[in-house]
């Protein structure tokens, strides 16, 4: 029989996640999933990542493809009904 220290339910971004920062730490870990490797490999589960999540994944190694083929987000748009929307950008927040 094999032991470890930790089984994590779900291959989804926080199981995994988790599980990557865990094994650095030198964590026996065992997640399981329900779905084939196959499966979880080909959904993008995330839209939007904060800055500290974005760091996470590069700290853990996992950030090739996020930087590869992700979009920077630095501000929003709003259309409230006039004729051309709103937008705000981090440059424009940050030079008041």
């Amino acid at each position: 029989m094999q032991r470890t220290q930790v089984a994590i339910i779900g291959a989804g971004p926080a199981g995994l996640m988790l599980g990557a920062l865990l094994a650095r730490h030198g964590v026996d870990t065992v997640i399981v999933e329900a779905r084939s490797r196959a499966y979880i490999e080909s959904r993008i589960r995330a839209g939007v990542l904060e800055q500290g999540t974005v760091d996470a994944m590069d700290e853990v190694g996992a950030g090739a493809a996020m930087h590869a083929h992700g979009l920077v987000h630095d501000g929003a748009w709003f259309d409230v009904g006039y004729p051309q929307a709103i937008g705000l950008t981090e440059a424009a927040l940050a030079s008041g």
